[in-house]
């Protein structure tokens, strides 16, 4: 299995050197909204790190509206084409929907029409993700961060509406732990999973809580979970926890 971190690229020398295999970054840090001038020094940056760039998260902000009547489909389409493009050339291979800010409901918005306004954008990301090789993972949020989409069963029905291979469900163990969903829960999608997200319980590092993270991962394994797995959490020492958390992760994914 393939454990990498949630962090910024100026922490890649950081998680190099303690052993992740991949980082994970916000969709930020490419700069969509901005010219190929403005991202050419991002771009020669991410080529130098000592460690790949593979998986994005914070997939769309806020300001660009996924569901109620202010949608800009052709705008968010348009932001979304030029972040497939730099995320691909960098060599990236999934980019995460979490992005409560852009796809929660408004209190007066009827929820069938918000996922109704969540497929429609993901049927017009998709062919922008499969041409550029990537695929995106439907993040499911605990009800304390989004309205919309809280479990894997519920993200997984999503991308049974939108019905391509380049949108698939995610399993964030923090979330799922958060709103009392088991493990068994993934293990049933795990086959279909394009991501993994983890942190223990509080959203601190890997064994520094009571996650049961042999239990989660025994049922992804089990379900033929064969993805990557990110770390998504708070630290107060990255350079001084990660040991720690990756070696809570290595000794608890099942040995083949």
């Amino acid at each position: 299995m393939r454990f990498g971190v949630c962090a910024g690229l100026d922490k890649a020398a950081a998680a190099a050197e303690a052993g992740w295999d991949f980082l994970e970054v916000g969709v930020g840090t490419f700069v969509p909204a901005e010219p190929d001038s403005e991202y050419a020094p991002v771009s020669d940056q991410i080529a130098g790190l000592p460690l790949p760039v593979e998986a994005a998260n914070c997939f769309i902000p806020g300001e660009h509206r996924l569901t109620g009547p202010d949608v800009d489909l052709d705008a968010v389409l348009a932001y979304v084409d030029v972040a497939m493009a730099r995320m691909s050339a960098a060599g990236l291979k999934v980019v995460v929907l979490g992005s409560g800010g852009a796809r929660n409901l408004r209190d007066d918005w009827p929820l069938e029409e918000g996922l109704e306004q969540l497929a429609t954008f993901l049927s017009g990301a998709a062919p922008l993700a499969s041409n550029a090789g990537m695929t995106i993972a439907v993040e499911p949020l605990r009800r304390a961060e989004s309205n919309i989409i809280n479990r894997v069963s519920e993200a997984a029905d999503l991308c049974k509406r939108v019905g391509h291979s380049a949108v698939r469900p995610l399993a964030d163990f923090f979330h799922m732990t958060e709103d009392g969903e088991p493990p068994s829960e993934a293990g049933k999608y795990a086959s279909q999973l394009a991501h993994v997200h983890v942190a223990d319980t509080g959203r601190v590092p890997p064994g520094e809580g009571q996650a049961d993270f042999a239990g989660f991962f025994r049922a992804l394994a089990e379900g033929g979970y064969s993805g990557r797995v990110s770390v998504e959490c708070g630290w107060e020492d990255l350079g001084g926890q990660q040991a720690l958390a990756l070696q809570t992760l290595r000794a608890a994914w099942p040995a083949d």
